[in-house]
């Protein structure tokens, strides 16, 4: 069994929760750690324990609330947990986020949390050695990839192992260009360390579909420069065009509230 909830997913804060109900893991803590903390205690889970946290990169959208986060959770539990980060994002983050338990973690490394399996593996980002994870119970993989400027082969390899698949559906390029950012910021959206388009994602998931898969979550959306509507209707588009329209569910995150449970 394996169960995720998108806690919270947009450019204001990210946060993802894996657990199989004996162990559980965060992937970034970019909202508050009390909104953290509550949004998992209204899942209705009988128990949802935090064992270790993975962040992902050094935006603040990620790891904001990584240092509070770790004292209102030693508070909780009296232990402190292991906050997984790599060199490239300690270097680069703001140190007033950083956690004091930190463990580095590299692209392509598995740690085992207990009866869960985490795997890191690199993304084209512009924060250093920013990471995508994907995580494993009995033989069932879960993942999130977000924040990255371009789909490579490597990407594309994981996408395929998934059941439930996290993917960043950032913006409508029409949107982008036609929008408010200044023209540096619309580049670097645009750029291959940016962020992926819908375009993008769909294009990838096309390539990477098969009856493995069967939730889909569009993550990191822009509400400047998307719409849930538009991200959608193109991720169900090519989940049509595969033919697996009858065993994969899709679902929009949600910025302000968390998603549902959902279970495989």
């Amino acid at each position: 069994m394996l169960q995720y909830i998108a806690l919270a997913s947009g450019s204001n804060g990210n946060c993802h929760y894996f657990t199989n109900g004996q162990n559980g893991i965060l992937i970034d803590c970019g909202i508050s750690a009390k909104q953290v903390l509550s949004r998992l205690a209204q899942t209705g889970l009988p128990m949802t324990p935090i064992d270790a946290v993975f962040i992902t990169h050094g935006h603040s959208d990620h790891i904001a609330a990584a240092k509070t986060l770790e004292r209102k959770l030693y508070s909780k539990k009296k232990q402190t947990i292991p906050f997984y980060i790599s060199r490239g994002t300690i270097a680069y983050a703001d140190e007033r986020c950083l956690p004091q338990n930190i463990h580095v973690i590299t692209s392509d490394q598995q740690v085992s949390v207990g009866s869960l399996l985490v795997e890191a593996f690199a993304v084209p980002h512009d924060a250093p050695e920013t990471l995508a994870y994907r995580v494993c119970s009995d033989g069932l993989w879960g993942g999130i990839i977000s924040d990255l400027g371009e789909i490579t082969p490597s990407v594309l390899d994981k996408m395929r192992t998934l059941s439930i698949m996290g993917l960043e559906f950032n913006h409508d390029e029409v949107m982008l260009s036609n929008g408010p950012y200044p023209i540096s910021v619309k580049e670097r959206v645009l750029s291959p360390v940016g962020h992926l388009s819908n375009r993008q994602a769909a294009m990838a998931l096309r390539q990477t579909i098969s009856p493995t898969l069967q939730h889909l979550v569009l993550i990191h959306l822009s509400e400047r420069n998307n719409s849930p509507s538009l991200a959608r209707s193109l991720a169900v588009q090519a989940i049509n065009e595969a033919g697996a329209t009858d065993y994969i569910t899709c679902y929009v995150s949600h910025q302000k509230e968390a998603l549902p449970l959902i279970q495989i």
